[in-house]
């Protein structure tokens, strides 16, 4: 019985999933689960902080390695996959960031910007095909925008000559209803690729991946062991299972596949992410589920209860870069306590 079609499966592990140990993936394990991933016959694979190039900071913590040492370390191992990086402008600058990463041998990189924001974008892509790599958009928090926003928003990724556009569930609140509405627009508009970055809060990631590709996504993203952010991300492994079954061609080495996944098991991924109460709370908030550390933290500085603080930075539509709005909104919870019990 002939395939169906091609699947392209992005594996982000060596990015999305520094959030889940505090940017600690160091060179170790980039140089392993990279020479598996030759071995598994993977497309793709992201490396570098959890907010991309140039995120490494106080502000959204330190990574182990460097930009260039974990862009380095990949490209002097990865032969069959692509390797990919993501930008954010305002965390990374053109000249100090990406030129280096074109130089050392980068083939994709994700220009991620808040799902409004697609403007923001131009300089980056723009310039990033011009020197001969590929440039994929990627609108993040997409559940803050209207399907109509989206699509606005996707025209100008479009019209700035970028390959893909990606969907990022960020805060992990899509379902199967919001997949299929979102992704069929998308490829009923346009003749660039579309890709779907799933996460878990509501245990969801591999029922939206696979409602994304039965509506026509060229590229799903997907970790090993679901390793990421909050609640994880779509399983790797297992989205690469259903998908063989159903038919579809990842052109995954899936015995390769499930050797790394055992890797990734006994070393840094022993840790599993999973839809804790917390990741369930930021999703219904519409919450990034990397603000879970900083929340938590918030409200036990100011004594206020977590959950209320969330249901508050939800309704300010708290987006990636705010963390500092945790903190205020915290200590304005506290006063506002202070001052009805005195």
């Amino acid at each position: 019985m002939p395939y169906l079609r091609h699947i392209h499966i992005h594996d982000s592990t060596l990015r999305d999933g520094n959030h889940a140990i505090k940017q600690a993936i160091d060179g170790d394990t980039v140089s392993i689960h990279c020479d598996m991933a030759n071995g598994a016959n993977l497309q793709s694979v992201e490396v570098g902080h959890g907010n991309g190039l140039g995120a490494s900071s106080y502000h959204a913590g330190f990574a182990e390695l460097l930009d260039g040492e974990s862009i380095g370390i990949a490209r002097n191992i990865l032969n069959k996959p692509k390797l990919v990086t993501q930008v954010m402008p305002g965390c990374a600058l053109y000249d100090r960031d990406i030129v280096p990463a074109i130089e050392k041998g980068v083939d994709i990189f994700r220009v991620g910007v808040h799902c409004t924001e697609a403007d923001l974008t131009k300089r980056f892509i723009k310039n990033i095909t011009l020197n001969g790599r590929v440039a994929h958009g990627a609108l993040m928090m997409s559940h803050m925008a209207s399907i109509d926003q989206l699509l606005i928003e996707a025209s100008k990724i479009y019209d700035y000559g970028a390959e893909a556009v990606c969907i990022y569930d960020s805060a992990g609140v899509y379902d199967q209803t919001r997949v299929e509405a979102v992704i069929t627009a998308l490829k009923k508009e346009f003749m660039m690729k579309v890709g779907f970055h799933g996460h878990n809060n509501l245990g969801l990631a591999i029922a939206n991946s696979l409602t994304a590709v039965e509506c026509g996504a060229d590229i799903i993203d997907a970790t090993i062991c679901g390793f990421g952010a909050g609640a994880g991300n779509t399983q790797l492994e297992v989205l690469v299972t259903l998908l063989e079954r159903r038919n579809y061609m990842t052109g995954i080495d899936i015995p390769k596949l499930y050797d790394l996944a055992n890797h990734a098991s006994a070393t840094y991924a022993k840790t599993k992410p999973f839809p804790s109460v917390m990741s369930i709370a930021t999703a219904i908030n519409g919450l990034f589920s990397g603000f879970a550390p900083h929340i938590l933290k918030a409200a036990s500085i100011y004594s206020v209860d977590a959950y209320d603080l969330m249901r508050r930075l939800g309704e300010r539509g708290l987006v990636g870069g705010q963390e500092d709005l945790i903190y205020a909104t915290a200590s304005e919870m506290s006063a506002s306590n202070e001052k009805k019990n005195n």
